[in-house]
């Protein structure tokens, strides 16, 4: 019997030692395994997984021997057996413990700040395969740049192998590079970027920044292609087990159109597209798609169109999408795959997932998900890109309180991001960006404090600065202050903020790729860098860059500030809206403001909208006379009475004291900011500046 030994006995230090076991040494590290031993006759050897299923084999020769696997599931225990040829040989076997390194970083019970960065394009010099960054460019400097910047989680998009030109075919990749959300392989990391190793280097080093690291969990879908290489994960690859003579079987990974073949859509001017889904790299004229397969964004058609996500298939969870009926009993295999895949970059140090599409799966598979990730690590943070408005690919029982419910921490809050998009597309009224109005906002989640995560840009949105932001505003620089006056509005509420990669540097997306084009994003599909996070990285960092860059660096430190981290609940509410207030004045229309209090300490947040024109305005706190009708004052400490009250500017106009010409002296009576007849009322801010978020401290003198 071979004795099982932990890992902690058979290495004294994880990159360095070994120890002799049976006539086999172990060195072992990360997703690294090297064996030797010497052997007294030819024979066999054999690697198995847990279960004891052989999942690599080769030949021992007579003498020495040395095998080294580069990418072994290192948190798995595995086996190694040897078995030489001939009578009188004895099989030599040891059991290997496997490598696991959660994070020790706890997850912060507070609102928090997400930067989210594409190592292929952020720190990209160039336009092609060989001016792609690289994760060895997240180097301690620059993960102590992010720290600094305020972010406590780097959400890395692209770390995924996903499917390019070099190992698919390219009627079935889009763009040069391959989109981030074809996954090849679901266990292993992008060549475009680095290696498995150079990731968890990396994992090393943020951690030691004190950032928290965040991947994608592309849950509904992976490439056309999935083709794993790490040495004991091919046993349970996708599709490999599946009953392709039906269009649904709750145990395969897929969904097959039975009898048809896939024909990929024409991509005109792509190199190498034939409009033939072939193994044109392995073997050509190969059909490699037989039976087609149901793409990714639920069509059910052996010849999806260009704009659909015909790079991808849509993966089965045991939910009919055709007959719109679940089967879950047994757990359906997919359940199994996908929580594993979870489990290994959980104990390979990642801290949390950003789940794509994560409405299109079934809401029973994500309570089982969180639930057993949950066991493997706690802190696990787990963010939803999910829409309750998705009424197509929206699966039955989903809604956002049903995801929190499930355990997941947050859900994007995209309902807020389109209302803010398009006030700057077609300018209306800030009323219709009421975070009130939002679910997010809804009594059910207020109840129990969730935080969903507010942004302005991710991969998938327009760049602010760019001119498909706000079409009507010429000028890079105008653009962003108002992006940067909205994400003020939207970080300092009772949510998670997100930043994209750039945001913070007035990227403008002005380089683009041939196959996405100009559209104001940063290409997820080709080999694109990002003009101005260029010039930060290795330019001269220019004086109007430091500035811009110092603002968004002063917003996400003041969203630690204890009003603005706090939840709001029933049992401790910290947000009170002021459009009640406010909403009938002709201003009102540019014009949002709120306070935050919590802890003893209250803030006033003003945002003009207006990328043009200055407001002026008086901000009432309360629409009843000599009352409190939003509970507005008594939350910020004021009472109806002379004592006075000072707010002070503290974000975009630091030590600005707002002064009304009607009240004389310091401070304002408590009593003028209670309506009361033709008695001037509400704080007087004079103009408000165009495209600005005003951040006043209330104190009490």
């Amino acid at each position: 019997m071979p004795t099982r030994t932990t890992f902690a006995t058979i290495l004294t230090s994880l990159c360095c030692a070994s120890i002799a076991f049976a006539g086999v040494d172990v060195d072992r590290d990360g997703s690294r395994l090297h064996l030797s031993w010497t052997s007294p006759t030819a024979g066999r050897w054999e690697l198995r997984d847990g279960e004891g299923k052989v999942c690599a084999t080769g030949a021992s020769l007579a003498g020495a021997n040395q095998l080294d696997l580069l990418k072994v599931a290192a948190p798995e225990d595995l086996s190694f057996v040897v078995r030489p040829e001939g009578s009188g040989a004895p099989s030599e076997s040891l059991d290997i413990a496997g490598v696991e390194r959660p994070s020790r970083l706890t997850k912060p019970d507070r609102a928090v700040s997400i930067y989210q960065l594409a190592p292929r394009s952020y720190f990209a010099r160039g336009t092609d395969r060989g001016g792609a960054g690289q994760l060895a460019d997240l180097t301690d400097a620059r993960l102590a740049e992010i720290k600094d910047l305020g972010a406590d989680y780097l959400w890395l998009t692209g770390i995924l192998e996903h499917a390019s030109r070099t190992q698919s075919d390219p009627d079935v990749v889009k763009g040069e590079a391959g989109s981030y959300y074809a996954i090849y392989d679901n266990w292993d990391v992008s060549p475009q970027i680095g290696t498995l190793a150079d990731f968890e280097a990396l994992i090393e080093r943020a951690h030691g920044a004190g950032l928290r690291v965040i991947i994608d969990f592309v849950a509904n879908h992976t490439a056309r292609f999935h083709r794993t290489d790490i040495t004991c994960k091919t046993p349970i690859d996708f599709g490999k087990d599946d009953d392709t003579s039906r269009f649904f079987d709750a145990q395969s990974n897929y969904y097959y159109i039975t009898g048809q073949s896939f024909t990929p859509p024409p991509q005109p001017g792509a190199q190498g597209a034939d409009g033939v889904f072939d193994t044109d790299v392995f073997a050509a004229g190969v059909q490699a798609e037989f039976p087609a397969r149901v793409t990714g964004n639920d069509i059910i058609s052996a010849s999806p169109q260009v704009y659909d996500w015909f790079e991808t298939v849509k993966l089965n969870y045991g939910y009919d999408i055709a007959a719109r009926q679940p089967q879950y009993s047994p757990r359906p295999r997919t359940w199994t795959q996908m929580i594993d895949v979870a489990r290994y970059w959980a104990l390979k140090g990642v801290d949390g997932f950003r789940v794509d599409y994560a409405h299109a799966v079934p809401i029973e598979f994500w309570r089982e998900f969180a639930s057993e990730l949950k066991r493997v690590q706690p802190n696990v943070f787990l963010l939803a890109e999910a829409y309750e408005s998705d009424q197509r690919m929206k699966l039955p029982g989903f809604s956002y309180h049903a995801m929190l419910d499930a355990g997941f921490d947050s859900v994007y809050n995209s309902e807020i991001y389109w209302a803010l998009q398009q006030q700057a597309t077609r300018p209306g009224t800030m009323r219709s960006a009421n975070p009130t109005r939002m679910p997010a906002m809804a009594a059910d989640n207020v109840d129990r404090g969730f935080l969903f995560t507010n942004y302005l840009e991710n991969h998938d949105e327009v760049r602010i600065a760019s001119r498909h932001f706000a079409q009507w505003i010429g000028d890079r620089h105008q653009r962003a202050m108002l992006g940067l006056a909205y994400t003020a509005y939207l970080a300092l509420m009772p949510a998670h903020v997100m930043l994209h990669g750039g945001q913070e540097l007035e990227e403008d997306a002005s380089v683009f790729g041939p196959y996405a084009g100009d559209n104001g994003r940063t290409s997820i599909f080709d080999f694109v860098y990002q003009a101005q996070t260029r010039t930060w990285l290795y330019g001269e960092r220019p004086q109007w860059m430091r500035e811009f860059r110092g603002r968004y660096k002063d917003l996400l430190h003041l969203k630690l500030e204890t009003p603005f981290a706090a939840r709001h609940s029933a049992a401790l509410p910290s947000f009170v809206d002021l459009e009640g207030a406010n909403w009938y004045k002709e201003e009102s229309k540019w014009i949002a403001a709120y306070v935050r209090h919590a802890g003893g300490s209250a803030y006033l947040v003003v945002t003009n909208a207006d990328p043009f024109v200055g407001h002026e305005a008086t901000i009432h706190f309360t629409g009843q006379e000599n009352g409190d009708s939003l509970g507005a004052l008594t939350a910020a400490g004021i009472t109806n009475d002379a004592r006075r009250y000072k707010f002070e500017e503290v974000f975009a106009r630091r030590g600005f004291v707002p002064r009304d010409p009607n009240v004389q002296g310091e401070g304002v009576p408590g009593s003028i900011l209670y309506r009361s007849g033709n008695v001037p009322s509400g704080l007087f801010l004079g103009q408000v500046p165009p495209a600005t978020t005003y951040v006043f401290k209330i104190t009490a003198l």
